[in-house]
């Protein structure tokens, strides 16, 4: 039965699977459309991981933010994209520190 809220549309260049168990039916829907989605949401997230590191480099280059332990949290929170941060190696070396 469809949903009253959600209309049903025709998707192109769409591909499905589709499954039941019991009573309950599951679908897999691929699009291209979902494909460019996603891509960018990627790129979007990668660009802003790109600028929070580097806004982050600035503040300790500028020495707003000195201490390991505040540093090591920073990083922390650039990872909260994990779409993209799973892609990336972020640590902080505090022998060659500017």
């Amino acid at each position: 039965m469809p949903s009253p809220r959600i209309p049903i549309r025709e998707i192109t260049g769409a591909h499905q699977a589709s499954g039941q168990q019991g009573e309950e039916v599951y679908l897999l829907l691929l699009s291209e459309g979902r494909e460019e989605k996603d891509r960018g949401h990627s790129e979007s997230h990668e660009q802003r991981l790109k600028k929070d590191l580097g806004k982050l480099q600035a503040r300790i280059e500028k020495g707003q933010l000195q201490e390991e332990k505040k540093i090591h949290q920073a990083i922390g929170r650039s990872r909260t994209l994990p779409a993209v941060a799973r892609y990336y190696r972020m640590d902080f070396d505090a022998e060659h520190k500017p």
